[in-house]
Order: structure tokens, then C-alpha cells, then sequence
């Protein structure tokens, strides 16, 4: 995907997620109606400020994307993430949560724009899919059903 469908809002200031942004710029369409906005933030409506790594714009609808990168192995359920790597473990809370709430939190955002509104028309109605995507993990995750649904491997 290339300008103007790919807009960098800023650069990221780590390795390891301009690579993973690199690898979905270069692996998502380059037509119609695919768009994508990298490195932005934004603040809800309780004044949080609220970062995202990706948005892509599919034909299907918004998909706000969470990168998490690390190289080893991976397992969780719906709560917590234990990565290994080189024999050692390091357990965190699982992504996706976080993520869901912050694609909420911007679909509310958008719905209050005014460029959306036509006048005697309804607003549209907006909805942003969480969707984490991992590079570097070196097998495929043992995660719970319901998060393997909104987990994409670099790859």
C-alpha cells in the first residue's frame, strides 16, 4: 500500500513496530476502498489520550490495530499473556481488552464528527474492530478461542 492510501501520521520511535508497520504496508491491498493511518493518537471523550499503532480502512469496515512484538512463543487466555523467550517468562495483560476499548472509544469519536452527518440523514454509524497483531513470535500462539479470532501473525 502506498500514498496517499498509507498516511504515517508520525513515525514510531521503535524498531521492532516500524517493521511490523512495514510488513502490513506492504501486505495490504492497493486499491479501493483500502486505506490505513499509522502512529496517531487521539482523545475520547473523557479526555483520554489514546494511541494507536494502525487503522485500516477494509471494505468490511474500520480495524484499529494493536502491534505487539516479541520474538519466542506465546500463551494466554483472556486475561493475562505469558511470553517466553530464551527460557525466560514474562507474563502481561492480554492486549485485546485494552484494544477493544479503544477502538469504542474512537468509533464514538468519528460518530460525533460533523463531515460524517448529512443533513436530514441519520449519522453513521461507525465500528472499529480490535484486531492485535504479532510479529516476531517464532510459533504459532496457544491462546483462548476468543482471542485467536482477533490475533494476526506477521507472516
Amino acid at each position: 500500500m502506498r500514498a496517499p492510501r498509507w498516511i504515517a501520521v508520525s513515525q514510531s520511535a521503535f524498531e521492532w513496530e516500524s517493521e511490523a508497520l512495514d510488513f502490513l504496508r506492504d501486505h495490504l491491498p492497493d486499491n479501493e476502498p483500502w486505506r490505513a493511518w499509522s502512529n496517531f493518537e487521539f482523545i475520547d471523550d473523557e479526555g483520554r489520550v489514546n494511541e494507536v499503532d494502525a487503522l485500516v480502512l477494509t471494505p468490511a469496515g474500520l480495524v484499529l490495530i494493536e502491534v505487539k512484538s516479541r520474538p519466542g512463543s506465546l500463551r494466554g487466555d483472556a486475561h493475562s499473556w505469558t511470553w517466553t523467550t530464551g527460557g525466560r517468562s514474562a507474563t502481561t495483560d492480554n492486549p485485546l481488552p485494552l484494544a477493544n476499548r479503544k477502538a469504542k472509544r474512537l468509533a464514538s469519536v468519528l460518530r460525533r464528527q460533523d463531515a460524517f452527518a448529512k443533513r436530514g440523514t441519520p449519522r453513521v454509524t461507525f465500528w472499529v474492530e480490535p484486531l492485535i497483531f504479532l510479529s516476531k513470535v517464532q510459533q504459532r500462539p496457544e491462546l483462548d478461542p476468543g482471542t485467536t479470532r482477533r490475533v494476526a501473525l506477521c507472516g
